[in-house]
């Protein structure tokens, strides 16, 4: 295990704890169906880990992401698309 990480007690969950705003909470209220944020969230974590887990990406994907010069959708779908193809 990677010095950095602490190991999980067994019983338990992680949580990603994110500040957001109150129109942010409001929408995903509205438009995400009840019951289905875990499961939504925990999709978009993965995708997120593996572009952060190929060193190519790892760096301009969190600057793209942060200066909102392109959202994760875009992001994803362009890289994954360019790793098909070399593959």
């Amino acid at each position: 295990m990677d010095k950095h990480f602490k190991k999980i007690h067994p019983d338990t969950r992680p949580r990603l704890n994110v500040d957001i705003s109150e129109d942010q909470k409001l929408a995903l209220e509205k438009l995400v169906p009840w019951g289905l944020k875990n499961t939504l969230f925990g999709a978009i974590v993965d995708d997120i880990i593996e572009l952060l887990n190929d060193p190519d990406c790892r760096d301009k994907f969190i600057a793209i992401i942060i200066s909102r010069k392109m959202d994760a959708l875009a992001y994803s779908k362009t890289f994954k698309g360019i790793k098909e193809n070399t593959q």
